[in-house]
């Protein structure tokens, strides 16, 4: 199955839209009426039960990844500046090698060109 994303609310709106505009599945933490929700409690069991791919730039995913809970992948968004061109190239590259059982437990990160 190909790879389907749930995107957090502090990424920019528009990588969702270029993800849409290209035919691949992508929400918005609003699309699933998950804005302002808890992390633990509603969104990674959100993402997991809908077998979405989390795109986020919260270490409290990773945290919960280090402590091994179920996933169904986290992408993270690293670094302090961020270039949404280069995060949709990355998510682009990524769905065209992944599929959604590949990313099952898995964490790949965006690193921007510059710190």
């Amino acid at each position: 199955m190909d790879v389907r994303f749930l995107i957090d609310e502090h990424i920019d709106h528009a990588i969702a839209t270029a993800l849409r505009l290209r035919g691949y599945d992508a929400l918005m933490l609003g699309d699933a009426n998950l804005l302002g929700a808890d992390d633990f409690q509603a969104i990674f069991p959100f993402a997991l039960a809908d077998t979405r791919v989390l795109v986020s730039r919260d270490a409290d995913f990773l945290a919960l990844h280090a402590r091994g809970d179920s996933h169904a992948g986290i992408v993270h968004w690293q670094g302090r500046k961020r270039n949404v061109k280069e995060a949709i190239h990355y998510l682009l590259q990524l769905v065209r090698k992944e599929t959604s059982e590949s990313m099952v437990g898995q964490v790949r990160y965006i690193k921007a060109n510059y710190p």
